[in-house]
């Protein structure tokens, strides 16, 4: 057998397969709260790390071997926005405000169960979050006392190979962070749960809580940040977030199905 004749006899394999199924997929929108774990503790007792707001959007698929079946492959692809606003401890004044852009793919397994009239369900598993943008904020009293003011800047994620003398002489008007050895790949865990409405026979309505712990770095410790004296900035911490979000899915089977019906009888 060619490898090509493999490759439609599986794929026709797997269609029928999940045709057999039930496949909900559909848009998710939600809300969340971030922060970031740090490793190194001396630095959580020099800085606060403060919850941040930002939100997320994108697609879900559900798979289970049929409507009755209690177990499900879930999967997502969206966008999420996460941060961390960091400000540190005592009488020197300084607030950093982070935004991260990432796409995040989580793979979890969901059980459903049936409260009376209430359908609500469980889920869990590893995700993948690729960073693709960070911007940020700093005001301190130190940028005060130099007449410079907040500065906002972005982060870069090229990684130097010869030094640029108007740059680093200059970095508050230059607005770029360079994050050294930048974890762009992140591996963590998704878990929590939710309850499903369903609003016709073949669309239903999530309503899902989550936790997404991060476990990978997304760089290492920077102590030179603008050029200031007084704040260190670290990239060795993870992102950790929770989460609220609705999603609208379609059963795609019994859409299949619908297909293949006459509105007209037969006399």
């Amino acid at each position: 057998m060619t490898r090509t004749s493999f490759v439609i006899l599986f794929t026709l394999f797997l269609s029928s397969y999940l045709v057999k199924g039930q496949i909900l997929t559909g848009p998710k929108v939600g809300l969340n709260l971030s922060t970031m774990h740090f490793d190194e503790k001396q630095y959580t007792r020099d800085y606060e790390t403060v919850w941040r707001p930002g939100f997320s959007g994108g697609w879900v698929f559900n798979y289970s071997a049929s409507k009755s079946t209690v177990w499900s492959f879930h999967g997502e692809l969206y966008y999420s926005t996460k941060g961390r606003t960091i400000q540190k401890r005592g009488l020197d004044y300084v607030k950093n405000v982070t935004r991260f852009h990432n796409i995040d793919m989580p793979a979890m397994f969901r059980g459903t169960f049936q409260l009376g009239s209430l359908k609500w369900y469980l889920n869990a598993g590893p995700a993948l979050s690729y960073w693709v943008y960070g911007n940020g904020q700093i005001s301190s009293s130190e940028l005060d006392e130099g007449k410079v003011g907040t500065v906002n800047y972005h982060y870069d994620f090229t990684k130097y190979d010869t030094p640029r003398p108007e740059e680093r002489d200059y970095p508050i008007a230059n607005g770029i962070i360079e994050v050294p050895n930048a974890n762009r790949l992140q591996v963590g865990l998704s878990f929590g749960g939710g309850f499903e409405f369903p609003v016709l026979e073949d669309q239903i309505v999530q309503l899902d809580f989550r936790y997404n712990m991060g476990h990978t770095n997304i760089g290492e410790k920077e102590d030179n940040f603008f050029g200031l004296n007084k704040y260190k900035e670290n990239f060795e911490g993870s992102n950790r977030n929770i989460e609220i979000s609705l999603a609208f899915l379609l059963d795609y089977n019994t859409q299949l199905r619908k297909k293949g019906r006459s509105t007209s009888k037969v006399k």
